[in-house]
């Protein structure tokens, strides 16, 4: 058993999604590596070198996923008032239809896509707060980006990955249906709607619902991990036999 150093984090066997860096024991274990700093030479000229923007990219993924841990629940309610709040133009729409005497059930046949979209997100991200394990959490609220990333073990990584991509394609998702229920509104509007219409050109509901169900079903897949079992098997099925 050891501890994070400024951390009250306890590691015990396996289950757990972050290393101990200062172990010069072999630990064999899923979720657990032995870490250890090699101090490097002298700096080459990289100028020119692809590798920069590869490390660059790196880089930017690393403290974007020590951004979101460090702000993971603020971040999640964002994209919870963001599932209610992309309703509300398709509700205005049955509203405003409801109140001019049009046909009920045509306009809350037209808002419903937009509220299971909404609702299907709101699973989603349910989802994807709840698979986050509380420790890898409060390894980000007490160290630096790098020092997260290579406490994680690969496992653990994996973990933030999903999860963030998880997110990322939620609040497209929320997005575009927030959109589409702005276009909707603006068809149903007058000549005062004239510039929405034109603002919102790209995004009427039912091609939106279409990109909305495949943001969903990325997020889904992402987040619960079967994107990565899937692309498991795929490289096992194409990889050459007896290899």
């Amino acid at each position: 058993m050891s501890e994070f150093h400024g951390s009250p984090i306890v590691i015990k066997g396996n289950g757990n999604n972050v290393g101990d860096n200062n172990s010069n024991t072999s630990i064999e274990s899923l979720n657990i590596k032995n870490i250890t700093h090699v101090n490097g030479g002298a700096a080459s000229d990289s100028e020119g070198d692809p590798r920069v923007v590869v490390v660059g990219a790196f880089v930017a993924v690393v403290v974007a996923a020590w951004f979101y841990l460090r702000h993971f629940f603020p971040i999640h309610e964002v994209l919870y008032l963001g599932c209610f709040l992309s309703v509300v133009p398709a509700l205005l729409v049955v509203a405003t239809s409801s109140m001019r005497g049009d046909d009920f059930l045509s306009s809350f046949l037209q808002a419903l896509p937009t509220c299971l979209i909404a609702v299907g997100a709101l699973v989603v991200l349910g989802q994807i707060r709840d698979a986050m394990p509380q420790d890898i959490l409060d390894l980000a609220a007490s160290s630096s980006a790098s020092e997260t990333w290579h406490r994680l073990t690969e496992h653990g990584q994996r973990i933030v990955l999903e999860s963030g991509g998880g997110a990322v394609a939620c609040a497209f998702a929320i997005l575009l249906n927030a959109l589409s229920g702005t276009r909707a509104l603006a068809e149903s509007g007058g000549k005062w709607t004239n510039w929405l219409l034109r603002l919102t050109t790209n995004f009427q509901m039912g091609r939106c619902a279409v990109a909305n169900i495949a943001f969903l079903a990325l997020a889904w897949g992402v987040s619960s991990g079967a994107a990565y079992d899937y692309w498991k098997m795929f490289q096992a099925a194409v990889a050459p036999s007896g290899t």
